[in-house]
């Protein structure tokens, strides 16, 4: 039997990067999907290629920075066992002088609003229906770091890590868990659009490895932090970043 037979994930901005790699990952090891994205397009492709795996695979376009259609969305959503909370944006890249309010609602309505309406949900699932359940949070290592021209998308995701960490103290008596991951440089679209699609070659100075990890690693990560393997980590933030955050060089 696989590992997550007879079990079902939910995961958000399944439809591309992080999300799309996790999807594939708890579909090989035998769980049931659910599918959020905006993009419905690309979910429905990521549907048709996780057939041949025979798992049950349910789809929804939702805008998670939509408060009414994510409330929409939980209240017509198949029983989950775990969560995987991956939807966000990098935003505008500018010094704060010159964002604007919408830039701040553009970033913080889906990195931070989304993502408490989906926890608040996916919590309220677990505990309606007196069961454990296993939630993981994405943030980044720009959620306890500072770069410049990212203030926008780097307090988005140190509000992910206190959001986890503060609820996971919540909600462990009652058989939840929660933690994160914390990427550093992925080869994603956002990546490349963040620095304005550079060459493969250009992402060599990022990371101690002189490579940025695909996002299959960061799922690897995920499915793992979601698996009962992990009873006992609670609270935690995962960095992946090859040692990057912890050199003093």
């Amino acid at each position: 039997m696989k590992e997550f037979s007879n079990q079902t994930a939910l995961i958000t901005g399944a439809s591309e990067g992080i999300g799309r790699a996790t999807a594939k990952l708890f579909a090989e090891r035998g769980a049931n999907l659910i599918l959020v994205a905006r993009n419905e397009i690309r979910i429905q492709e990521l549907k048709s290629e996780l057939c041949s795996y025979g798992v049950n695979i349910s789809v929804f376009k939702v805008d998670i920075a939509d408060a009414k259609a994510v409330d929409e969305f939980f209240k017509q959503a198949p029983p989950f066992d775990c969560a995987v909370n991956n939807a966000g944006t990098e935003g505008q890249i500018n010094e704060i002088q010159d964002l604007t309010l919408d830039d701040y609602a553009e970033v913080f309505d889906l990195n931070v609003r989304g993502l408490w309406l989906c926890m608040q949900n996916e919590v309220s699932h677990f505990r309606k229906n007196k069961k454990s359940g296993a939630i993981v949070n994405l943030s980044s290592i720009l959620g306890f770091m500072g770069v410049a021209g990212s203030s926008l998308y780097g307090g988005s995701k140190h509000a992910v890590i206190g959001f986890t960490k503060s609820v996971a103290v919540e909600q462990i008596n009652h058989g939840v868990r929660v933690n994160c991951v914390s990427p550093g440089a992925i080869d994603t679209a956002m990546i490349r659009r963040v620095l304005n699609k550079p060459e493969d070659h250009q992402f060599k100075n990022l990371e101690p490895l002189s490579r940025v990890a695909p996002a299959e690693e960061v799922a690897e990560a995920i499915v793992w932090l979601a698996s009962s393997k992990t009873k006992h980590i609670n609270g935690h933030n995962l960095v992946i970043d090859a040692g990057r955050t912890v050199n003093i060089g």
